[in-house]
């Protein structure tokens, strides 16, 4: 569904933007699984008429009372995707004007791997240099690796004075629905098995996942062909029906 007051060129944009960012995204597909000794396609393959998105993202305005209490723009989490791609985003100032960040701790955030040294990893800063773009790395890929990549933690923090939001975009890839999520044969070590176990399709995977974070509603979970996820409630509260 599109605005229909939407300026100029807006839907040609976006899917061009995603389109662009999506040919980006198999082309790193495709050297990681070089990287890692498989076939140049694996992972690209299975991205094959998968339920991609392209997300325009508007981060709102906090007011006076908001800033500085711990209130952010997105709290730290991994996107259960195969692999997302940040083509960088933009700050408006009050007066809705394109602007430098108003300070040095709002913006997206990125957690690194954890290390002896740094054991929670160490939070860097997730602007590209002109030109590029961030990609992250999915739950969905760190499952098919066995954990050899990790699905990236990321934040997206408010500034501390009121009055400012925030543009961006993300092109989330996703591996088709009837994908078996399971580490490939190269990455089942006992350990991977132990986390990664039980196999589980990807669509069952993405369904559960978006009610648990609330963007589908709890009757998404009726085409996962089990219904009762509510009965042991009903029966504490002595409701159930037999």
């Amino acid at each position: 569904m599109w605005p229909s007051d939407a300026p100029p060129f807006f839907q040609e944009g976006l899917l061009s933007l995603g389109r662009s960012l999506h040919e980006a995204g198999l082309g790193l597909l495709r050297g990681a699984a070089v990287a890692l000794g498989l076939p140049e396609t694996v992972f690209a393959d299975l991205c094959q008429r998968g339920p991609h998105v392209t997300r325009a993202l508007q981060y709102l305005p906090l007011t006076a009372s908001q800033v500085n209490t711990g209130i952010v723009w997105g709290e730290e989490h991994t996107d259960f995707n195969l692999l997302t791609l940040l083509p960088g985003g933009r700050f408006l100032d009050p007066q809705g004007q394109p602007a430098k960040s108003p300070d040095d701790k709002s913006g997206l955030y990125l957690r690194t791997r954890p290390t002896p040294e740094e054991p929670k990893g160490r939070m860097v800063r997730g602007t590209a240099p002109a030109g590029c773009i961030v990609a992250q790395v999915g739950q969905q890929l760190e499952i098919l690796t066995g954990g050899t990549f990790l699905a990236t933690p990321h934040v997206i923090t408010a500034p501390g004075v009121p009055g400012w939001q925030r543009q961006s975009a993300a092109h989330f890839m996703h591996v088709h629905t009837n994908t078996v999520l399971f580490p490939l044969s190269k990455f089942r070590t006992p350990d991977a098995v132990r986390n990664y176990a039980p196999p589980v399709l990807a669509g069952t995977y993405d369904i559960k996942t978006l009610v648990d974070i609330g963007l589908a509603p709890a009757s998404a979970l009726d085409q996962l062909g089990y219904r009762h996820y509510d009965r042991l409630n009903q029966m504490r509260a002595g409701g159930a029906k037999s």
